[in-house]
């Protein structure tokens, strides 16, 4: 057994390339290792050393990536074949039969299978313990882009400027990565808001987070923006978040500001709605969010009741990072295409579908 270290993605696909070279035929090389690990970046290697035209990306969608060349490679992702007439079906063992060569991410899932082929084992692993999170908040009317490392905060920037987010988000996200000295080969976790907030906001930073994770299966985490919004504020009391939903709403949610314990779930609610809450829950209380203000002209009679700056009460980035670490450790983070916005209510149109889908069904019944 051989042991190589590589110390950039560079390396890693070097590395690959070097393998391919004294491979025969048919052969099959059986990866496993954890996502992000780098099995994309040695396969991308591979595939030039055989000589392949094609482009190298993850096969998690289409199960099979085919790359053409003097000596074809065949990219496989076993991770959601679940039976041997799966894999068969796929045209596994057709590629090896040609004499392309087949790299199986995800291996372990048929390792007694896979043994009968003598595969060449890559077991590939990181050594660096560092963990870089980089986070995007769109979910109201400002942006933020945010690195962490590990608890260390690299980079972060709070755009108030009244432009879109279409039109700030991928530059700032291009400074904090220049400016920091990275690329998106290395963060390991892409955090964003999900919900509730600003439908277009949401899918503004969700559809810019999938982009960039796509390309490597990078792991992401879809922070609640309430409780993003909560975890940048401590000390004793209660926290209450609130985004202006419109229709005299908010959506809201409670936390205790000295555990960060979840006192309320995130739902939109009419501001009258909240009245027993915020008359009965540990003092003081503290509005955040660009509903605050909604929610201090309805109780700010109420004893216990304490402003927060206006420039305090919105979100930041960093909170959507700390967030996502936790979430992380906790197994709770998904690969980008199972990331969705959670928008806690129907939009407008489909309110109004719903509405005059429901009206001409009352006037069929007449």
């Amino acid at each position: 057994m051989s042991e190589y270290i590589t110390h950039s993605r560079a390396e890693t696909v070097a590395l690959g390339k070097r393998m391919a070279a004294v491979l025969a035929p048919g052969a099959l090389i059986a990866f496993t290792g954890g996502l992000g690990a780098g099995k994309t970046a040695f396969t991308e290697g591979l595939a030039a050393g055989l000589g392949c035209t094609d482009p190298v990306s993850s096969p998690t969608f289409a199960i099979v990536n085919y790359y053409r060349g003097p000596r074809p490679l065949a990219h496989f992702d076993l991770y959601r074949i679940s039976t041997e007439n799966d894999l068969c079906a796929a045209g596994f063992y057709d590629y090896l039969d040609q004499g392309a060569v087949v790299a199986a991410e995800w291996s372990e899932n048929f390792a007694d299978l896979l043994a009968l082929e003598n595969p060449i084992r890559v077991n590939i692993e990181r050594l660096d313990d560092t963990t870089r999170i980089l986070a995007v908040k769109t979910a109201g009317k400002t942006a933020g882009v945010a690195l962490l490392q590990d608890d260390r905060l690299l980079y972060e920037v709070y755009l108030d400027g009244g432009m879109t987010h279409s039109e700030t988000l991928m530059p700032m996200i291009d400074s904090c990565l220049k400016l920091c000295g990275l690329t998106c080969a290395d963060i390991d976790l892409y955090a964003v808001n999900a919900g509730p907030g600003s439908f277009t906001g949401l899918r503004i930073g969700l559809a810019a987070v999938k982009g960039l994770a796509f390309p490597r299966e990078t792991l992401c985490a879809p922070v609640s923006t309430l409780e993003a919004l909560a975890a940048a504020h401590t000390g004793e009391g209660t926290v209450l978040c609130a985004l202006d939903a419109r229709r005299a709403q908010v959506y809201s949610a409670a936390f205790d500001l000295a555990t960060h314990t979840r006192l309320l779930d995130d739902d939109a609610r009419a501001v009258t709605d909240l009245a027993d809450f915020v008359e009965n829950c540990k003092k003081p209380l503290f509005f955040v969010g660009d509903g605050a203000g909604l929610c201090y002209n309805k109780y700010s009679n109420v004893p216990g009741v304490l402003q927060t700056p206006p420039a305090l009460r919105g979100g930041r980035a960093a909170a959507v990072a700390l967030v996502a670490k936790q979430m992380a450790a906790a197994g709770q983070a998904v690969l980008p295409e199972a990331l969705l916005p959670d928008y806690h209510r129907l939009s407008q149109a489909e309110r109004e579908r719903a509405e005059r889908l429901a009206a001409e069904a009352a006037a069929n019944k007449q």
